[in-house]
């Protein structure tokens, strides 16, 4: 199996990916669900990637609990996702909906997206999509709730890797899951909550039956809460942000315990460590 670097997750919370259908595919309805598994499939395969290079993920994720060069890049790396959930932008180029070539499979999906070096990549997925009803949801099936499942493969530089994934939505909450498979026990495990005004997103990424790593993005009141845990090393870290402008430059600010760490984005869409 082919093993590429580690890549990081680079898209907003709850912002979901724009998607377009080809003529004679599935409704709008679909294509809204289809939106959402695009968006767990493109930031769950590059975290995938990681586990088929022995030690990738430990040393991706080693975090000490001082402002250390380490932590730095660490913060470096994230700052893109922080900044589009921050603003609301969303980073996934493109998912398209198109006629399934592979019969056992009800929908087929062109992705495209970002990476943290700001490299396009691209994947397909197939799956099917199948409305979870129990006696409780017949009785009451026009009412608000609704909870799907998913069942399919992801595509990617030759390679093929199981997917299932899991929807619930009732009124102004919903609850989304995503699992993509190395193998029965190394897999990515994305969670996804929104109710009103705030949201969470969640990644636990097991090796060999064993959770290793894990971290979350939380957006509440204008602020971002970032949490890591490297169950490897025994670290945990938390660390808040916010955005501002000055001068016309576009500043992050990292708060982590009682430090403050300032991070500039530059011309390019690279950002730097800043004094202000």
């Amino acid at each position: 199996m082919k093993a590429r670097r580690f890549i990081l997750p680079l898209f907003s919370l709850f912002l979901f990916p724009s998607c377009t259908t080809t003529p004679g595919t599935d409704p709008l309805s679909k294509a809204e669900d289809s939106q959402l598994f695009a968006f767990e499939a493109a930031t769950s395969v590059g975290l995938l990637s990681a586990l088929e290079t022995a030690g990738a993920t430990t040393s991706s994720f080693s975090i000490k609990r001082a402002v250390s060069d380490t932590l730095k890049q660490t913060i470096l790396s994230y700052l893109p996702s922080i900044e589009a959930t921050l603003k609301g932008e969303n980073l996934l180029t493109e998912s398209l909906v198109t006629e399934s070539d592979r019969p056992e499979y009800e929908i087929k999906l062109d992705i495209r997206y970002t990476d943290i070096n700001l490299e396009e990549t691209a994947f397909t997925m197939y799956y099917n999509q199948t409305r979870i009803l129990d006696d409780d949801d017949w009785e009451d099936r026009f009412d608000d709730e609704e909870e799907y499942r998913i069942d399919g493969i992801v595509l990617l530089d030759g390679n093929e890797y199981t997917i299932r994934g899991e929807k619930e939505k009732e009124e102004d909450e919903m609850e989304l899951a995503f699992w993509c498979f190395l193998d029965e026990g190394s897999y990515v495990h994305v969670k996804q909550e929104k109710e009103r005004d705030e949201s969470e997103f969640e990644y636990e990424i097991y090796q060999g039956g064993r959770k290793v790593h894990a971290y979350s993005l939380e957006q509440e009141d204008g602020e971002v809460e970032l949490k890591l845990l490297d169950r490897e090393n025994h670290d945990y870290t938390e660390m808040k942000f916010v955005d501002f402008q000055k001068e016309g430059k576009y500043y992050i600010l990292a708060k982590l315990d009682n430090d403050r760490l300032y991070f500039q984005k530059n011309d390019d869409g690279t950002y730097s460590e800043a004094r202000i």
